[in-house]
């Protein structure tokens, strides 16, 4: 097969949908499909190489100007209908909306072939960015209100009920849409965005993990991933200030440690300060994944997210494989993977005296987090990225087929 993937997001940024893209697209390749991915230029020049099957297009791009991190492609019709008629595919895979997606979706109505999308991000959580005090420089004046208001469900509502409308508008026209949890598939569902929804994987390379065996106490906690506003990491900041100060107990010698960047790291890294707290929570700034996967999971106790807007959380996965037991919160798509009581706990979200509470739980017990941990492990299996790819190649072949009987019946 011939697959044009269509994305924002790609090398050199690192995050969950890149490292799925990644690994996925690498291991279709290597079972002979040929690739194209169209995605962003970023200001670095130096080129990924994932397989020779895999062609990287690269579109002229500015960074957001509330996030850096983020990149967003200019307007060039030609440029990519004249990519995508060189390449000829027989399926459109879109992975993020953006400027390119009313052309792929053009050529897929004008050339008869299947379009899909998967649908990894939550844009309605992240109307954060988009505020107008965000536009203008000043949201670090408005940072404590914001704190106090970051669990208020109505929040930003009519913002977020116009982004979904505009969401509805594009994915009601792909002939299908994947996504990686069944909790995101039922809120797909439920705003009526698209009738014609499967829920697939990110998965994971399991190959790549060292796997834990040891769960004696090593007095330290891991949190990796994006530091933005969402992610609520601040939120963790302070649970473990409280877990550290809960029934007067001298826990001076655990440890956080925060690896990741992004917009709120300097925030973060203010509040550990304001907390005193800078002896026992560490916060690295960006390490490759790989360093992360096979010199950090394997040595820490436990993982811990507060974020609350996981289409599945690749973190989660990754801690998983390693047979690390997660603490994440009651929001979107984490519940599907952290089961309460089974492969880690769920807090409610942005229940610092919960996520404190379990912090204590997890860390009393050697035995619970060796019977989390091993379910955890259990848990990955079921994504191991060769069952995805099966998937996803089924998938492709069954669109393209269903799409080539329409377009014959229609003559």
């Amino acid at each position: 097969m011939k697959i044009a993937i269509l994305t924002d997001s790609f090398y050199p940024d690192f995050n969950g949908l890149v490292s799925s893209l990644i690994q996925t697209t690498k291991a279709l390749a290597e079972k002979g499909h040929h690739i194209l991915i169209i995605t962003a230029k970023y200001p670095e020049n130096n080129e990924i190489f994932i397989h020779k099957n895999i062609e990287i297009v690269r579109l002229s791009s500015i960074p957001l100007f509330t996030y850096k991190g983020i990149r967003i492609i200019l307007p060039n019709k030609k440029k990519v209908m004249k990519e995508l008629k060189l390449f000829h595919p027989d399926i459109i895979h879109v992975h993020q909306l953006g400027v390119t997606t009313p052309y792929a979706l053009r050529y897929a109505r004008f050339h008869t072939i299947p379009i899909i999308a998967t649908f990894h991000s939550l844009c309605t959580e992240q109307i954060e960015y988009i505020m107008p005090h965000r536009l203008l420089g000043i949201h670090h004046l408005f940072e404590k209100k914001n704190d106090i208001n970051k669990n208020n469900l109505t929040r930003y509502q009519t913002t977020k009920s116009f982004v979904w409308k505009i969401l509805k508008k594009y994915y009601s026209r792909f002939n299908l849409i994947i996504t990686p949890s069944t909790a995101i598939k039922n809120e797909l569902i439920e705003k009526e965005i698209n009738k014609n929804i499967e829920v697939i994987s990110n998965g994971i390379n399991l190959n790549k993990f060292p796997v834990k065996t040891d769960y004696s106490q090593k007095n330290k906690i891991l949190h990796f991933g994006r530091i933005s506003y969402e992610r609520n990491v601040d939120i963790l900041v302070k649970a473990f200030d409280n877990f550290l100060k809960r029934n007067n107990q001298n826990r001076e010698d655990i440890e956080l440690h925060i690896i990741g960047n992004g917009p709120e790291f300097e925030k973060v890294k203010r509040l550990i300060k304001e907390l005193n707290r800078e002896d026992s929570i560490k916060i690295f700034g960006y390490l490759p994944r790989e360093t992360i996967i096979n010199d950090f999971l394997t040595n820490y106790d436990f993982a811990i997210t507060a974020s609350t807007m996981e289409t599945q959380s690749m973190m989660i996965l990754e801690s998983f494989a390693a047979g690390l037991p997660v603490i994440g919160v009651d929001k979107y798509a984490i519940p599907d993977l952290v089961r309460h009581e089974s492969t880690g706990f769920i807090a409610r979200a942005f229940d610092i005296e919960e996520l404190a509470y379990y912090m204590e739980k997890m860390y009393e017990s050697q035995q619970l987090r060796e019977m989390l941990g091993v379910n955890a492990k259990k848990e990955a299996e079921k994504h191991e990225l060769s069952i995805i790819i099966s998937q996803l190649e089924a998938l492709y072949k069954r669109i393209i087929e269903e799409k080539r009987i329409i377009v014959e019946d229609k003559l």
